[in-house]
């Protein structure tokens, strides 16, 4: 309790001082948030202490010696208080700043190898093309509020917290760099102080050197007779994360539930419904995404890959009649037929590669290429709308959540009651399970005890996944 009076009363001095320099000098409120901030970075370490303390002290059995116990720790409290008065913790957050970058294009992402700095192109300052500039080209450039990644020391990320502490629409990160030092003034014993800060932390962003990596790709551009270009391509983080947080939108924000929900129920919405068709996912960092950069980490390491493949040449124009199920219809196996063989051949005890890294990510591949094709063949039925309530004819022989899944333009009452409870999308994943495994167990598949159980857990995280895109894409 002590430090929180401490630091309040400081504070209150501080802005009570510069009011006195001709009452023109009125402190910004993004003091309150450093304050603050600074305040909750203390919470856990102090809320730890006195809990571990009066664990130890149910553990004295002598009354004399709880003073000495209290003194030894009250010592050890008033410790802890100290780093986290905001002069000292702004003094050795400034100082661990030059640890962290703030990039707009993480050399990481190109390769995962490259230890140490990362190449970073600053919006600001930064000279594009024209043709870039003027948006001609998508790039990072044609972001008008990009978000810059963080790359460096994962242990010094609670200085990008302090910041990116916003008021009135501008961070603390923004005043650094327009040598703002208002937010800062009324923590600052002297004036030293506030100058070192204001050093230590615009060492961020003072990174001008432009520098690659002998890991990172680079192109041999040939622009004459033994003459040639060297070209480092970079991977934009804030261009990914921009199309990642629009994707998201799109598909798991409440207004996009919404607008899918009265699409689905043929009621009239305000909102537009946008969809991306045949996105892929690819991974970075692979468990541990916070070791390429912060926006890597905050996106899990996954951003969306966009079709560039030509429109399919022949898209299907009848409902599948007369058949069992989708995963029997000869116009699905046949499409899958191909990496179905491959995953059967990578299961086969003698294979060369069985149970390496390389097979086991070759696996993984495929079964995402085959839950790919089911979609996309889910996605053209129910785009018959010409053929509206096909289930309900005799020649329909699908199981009732497949028919739940296949024909959403269907409007009969109990038919769309049943498919608004959504219980159909587990039984969907559960009988795309079964028949994956029955066409491979076909081949013998997973010799060993442990590989057929790595495979069960591989199949079933699959199936939670699928029946996540069924809840997007139903």
């Amino acid at each position: 309790m002590s430090i929180f009076l401490r630091v309040r009363v400081k504070v209150v001095c501080h802005r009570s001082a510069i009011f006195c320099k001709g009452g023109m000098m009125e402190c910004s409120s993004l003091s309150d948030k450093i304050l603050d901030y600074i305040i909750n970075r203390a919470k856990p370490k102090l809320e730890t202490h006195d809990k571990q303390t009066e664990k130890e002290r149910r553990k004295i059995e002598k009354p004399k010696d709880v003073a000495k116990f209290d003194a030894k720790f009250s010592k050890l409290r008033s410790e802890i208080e100290a780093i986290y008065v905001p002069a000292s913790w702004l003094t050795v957050a400034a100082k661990r700043a030059k640890q962290i970058e703030f990039v707009t294009h993480p050399v990481k992402l190109s390769n995962p190898l490259i230890k140490g700095g990362s190449s970073c192109l600053a919006l600001k300052g930064a000279e594009f093309p024209q043709s870039m500039s003027e948006g001609e080209v998508l790039s990072t450039a044609s972001l008008v509020d990009a978000k810059l990644d963080v790359v460096g020391n994962a242990a010094a990320l609670d200085v990008v917290g302090l910041l990116q502490l916003e008021h009135g629409g501008k961070t603390l990160a923004a005043c650094i760099q327009e040598q703002d030092a208002k937010p800062l003034e009324p923590f600052a014993e002297n004036s030293d102080q506030l100058k070192d800060w204001m050093r230590g932390f615009g060492a961020i962003f003072s990174s001008t050197y432009l520098r690659s990596h002998k890991y990172a790709k680079q192109l041999y551009f040939p622009v004459g007779e033994r003459e040639y270009h060297l070209l480092a391509p970079l991977y934009s983080s804030s261009l990914v994360h921009a199309v990642y947080e629009r994707i998201a939108r799109a598909r798991f924000s409440e207004q996009a539930k919404e607008t899918r929900k009265a699409w689905r129920r043929s009621r009239f919405s305000e909102n537009i419904q946008v969809e991306y068709p045949d996105t892929a996912i690819q991974i970075h960092g692979g468990t541990k995404p916070q070791n390429i950069s912060m926006l890597t980490s905050r996106r899990r390491g996954r951003s969306y890959l966009f079709s560039c493949g030509p429109p399919g040449g022949q898209v299907r124009s009848t409902p599948p009649l007369m058949v069992q199920s989708i995963f029997m219809a000869d116009d699905f196996t046949h499409r899958v037929n191909k990496e179905i063989l491959q995953l059967q051949n990578c299961f086969e005890p003698n294979h060369k590669n069985n149970g390496d890294v390389n097979c086991k990510s070759i696996r993984d591949d495929l079964l995402d290429i085959i839950v790919d094709t089911l979609f996309q063949y889910g996605a053209e039925i129910q785009s018959l709308t010409s053929h509206a309530g096909w289930t309900r004819l005799v020649d329909c022989k699908l199981s009732l959540p497949e028919q739940l899944w296949l024909d959403p333009h269907r409007r009969d009452g109990s038919f769309m009651l049943k498919r608004e409870k959504k219980e159909w999308q587990g039984e969907i994943a559960a009988e795309f399970v079964f028949w994956l495994n029955k066409r491979l167990k076909s081949a013998a598949y997973l010799g060993s005890d442990s590989e057929h159980s790595e495979w069960e857990a591989v199949v079933e995280k699959k199936s939670k996944l699928f029946k996540e895109d069924l809840e997007v894409f139903a």
